[in-house]
């Protein structure tokens, strides 16, 4: 457990730092490296071997990586999905306001126009 003792605080401080990137992409990505780190250097380090340790936290860190990755990935394809739907509902609300008010006006003119109609006779 030497070893762990070191990976944990430099993890911490770096999974933090990592966790203000922009896209939810790149945060799967370092948060599934960092801890797929983690857990491969306890597991390596309870086999009792320092090679092991670091065999374990190498491969730890690309499984949790390229894990981390697709769910960040697929994470971000929903949130643009709802972005895009909500640009699409907007878009038809605007356009039926539009339509709504150039029926009201158009009622208001045919109003006026009768009104006048009606004066004239």
């Amino acid at each position: 457990m030497k070893t762990v003792k070191y990976y944990i605080p430099t993890l911490l401080l770096i999974l933090s730092v990592s966790l203000s990137s922009c896209y939810s992409t790149e945060q799967g990505a370092y948060t599934g490296s960092y801890v797929g780190s983690l857990v491969g250097a306890l597991v390596g380090d309870i086999a009792g071997d320092g090679r092991a340790s670091f065999a374990g936290s190498l491969v730890g860190t690309a499984v949790g990586g390229v894990a981390g990755a697709a769910i960040g990935s697929k994470q971000e394809s929903k949130r643009e999905a709802r972005r895009r739907e909500k640009y699409e509902r907007e878009q038809r609300r605007w356009q039926e306001r539009q339509q709504r008010s150039t029926q009201l006006d158009r009622q208001r003119s045919q109003r006026q126009e009768n009104r006048s109609y009606r004066y004239e006779q």
